[in-house]
């Protein structure tokens, strides 16, 4: 049995960071670049996200239109459509998913843009791994929240003030 114990301390820390993790959400990845769309899905899934990869924004918007997205992570600058103008067309199609930016060519005018137009965060590359997985998981909270506190809302707006259940005398008069 103290074998047993020994293995089990020894193996389990092993076993539980190779298990598959729970999906935690759905992000989007998209870049221009292959090696940092592999390097970043490579990472995202190992959290227990579900990833998928655009190369561009044409791209990215078909994937949207196919799937839901609970959050897109784009480079600033690519080819064809940028990652600003995939902002904007991301908030206009789906206003809850969150956008995080990031770019090599970071200045401050263009993540006063970027947050302005709807970006939930703006990262400059290279990033630390552990700050961009901190800024998924708080961005995909937020997203979360926003839709409760919307779905709450519509709730409230439905509900009519009227519908008081009351026993006795007393309250029913009020």
């Amino acid at each position: 049995t103290r074998y047993k114990a020994f293995l089990t301390h020894i193996f389990t820390p092993f076993v539980l960071r190779n298990k598959p993790l729970k999906n935690k959400g759905h992000i989007l990845v998209v870049d221009d670049e292959p090696s940092m769309r592999t390097t970043l899905s490579i990472l995202l899934k190992r959290e227990g996200y579900q990833v998928s990869q655009a190369a561009e924004g044409g791209e990215a918007l078909k994937i949207l239109e196919r799937m839901k997205c609970h959050m897109v992570l784009t480079d600033l600058k690519m080819k064809g459509m940028d990652g600003m103008a995939l902002l904007r067309q991301v908030k206009a199609v789906s206003p809850h998913t969150e956008v995080l930016i990031f770019t090599a060519y970071g200045t401050v005018d263009s993540a006063v843009e970027a947050m302005k137009s709807g970006a939930y965060d703006y990262m400059k590359k290279p990033f630390d791994e552990a700050e961009l997985l901190l800024k998924v998981a708080r961005g995909l909270e937020h997203s979360a929240l926003v839709k409760e506190v919307h779905a709450l809302k519509e709730a409230l707006k439905s509900h009519k003030g009227e519908e008081i259940v009351a026993k006795s005398k007393g309250m029913e008069e009020v």
